[in-house]
């Protein structure tokens, strides 16, 4: 998945710098965020509607943590729906409707986030040379992973499927394009 988010940001970078993007334009923005919602949008919703079925039937019999509560799975279930699902770090929301919507959730904030960091971005890069440039984005990785290690002790390392290094990974291709 790592390659996937890292190849998502290198895409859209090149893609949105050969068109001369205004990142600051509002109906740029909009236009860019309308386009990623209706290239994901509808297998989304597709993949949710075929997971539907199979949670019906185990409705009234899950009783895993920390869905013991009709609450629970309620909130889960519509924040799996508006695709925010891995948004909260404590709750693993993403485990009760469509597993791997996960990914997708963590996409739908990068989209979210990607005009706001490309020219924070270009503006940042005054380094000539892409090498150390990659490198300080690396190592910043790291640090990040360190980090999130030492949150996570005591805990299953799938708290959370949207890391801080996922979001570094989006970053690195972003700078290397």
């Amino acid at each position: 998945m790592t390659f996937f988010f890292q190849l998502s940001g290198f895409v859209n970078t090149i893609v949105n710098e050969a068109r001369s993007a205004d990142y600051d334009n509002a109906r740029w923005q909009k236009r860019f965020w309308y386009r990623r919602v209706a290239r994901l949008g509808p297998v989304y919703l597709l993949t949710l509607l075929c997971s539907l079925p199979p949670l019906i039937m185990a409705w009234r019999s899950i009783n895993v943590p920390p869905f013991e509560t009709q609450i629970v799975r309620f909130v889960a279930c519509v924040a799996t729906a508006l695709g925010i699902q891995t948004w909260n770090f404590s709750v693993p929301l993403w485990r009760l409707l469509n597993y791997p919507a996960w990914a997708v959730s963590c996409e739908l904030a990068f989209y979210l986030a990607f005009p706001f960091l490309v020219p924070s971005v270009k503006r940042a890069i005054v380094v000539p040379n892409e090498g150390h440039w990659t490198e300080c984005v690396k190592d910043l990785g790291l640090i990040y992973r360190s980090q999130y290690d030492k949150s996570t002790r005591g805990r299953s390392r799938s708290a959370s499927c949207f890391d801080q290094c996922r979001s570094v990974s989006f970053l690195m291709w972003m700078v290397s394009s």
